[in-house]
């Protein structure tokens, strides 16, 4: 059960080449391969996706994600 939760928790960029995917929110909760520069206008939780989001949208773009490291742990320390 543990693992299975820390692996809902883990978080993935998927990039291909120069563009990166993200869920934009269109009222249909849409997929969309963005540049670099549009990325830096989203909220994480659009470009920093579940392996779950990744392969129901489509399975073909998992071997493209890179998995992203969560810096929660740390959020509560003095440096």
């Amino acid at each position: 059960m543990e693992s299975k939760l820390a692996e809902e928790k883990l978080r993935y960029i998927v990039k291909l080449e120069d563009k990166y995917l993200a869920k934009i929110y269109d009222g249909q909760g849409n997929y969309k391969l963005v540049d670099e520069a549009m990325l830096k206008e989203l909220e994480l939780m659009q470009y920093q996706l579940s392996e779950a989001e990744i392969k129901n949208y489509d399975d073909r773009y998992w071997p493209f994600s890179i998995p992203t490291v969560s810096l929660e742990p740390y959020k509560n320390l003095p440096f």
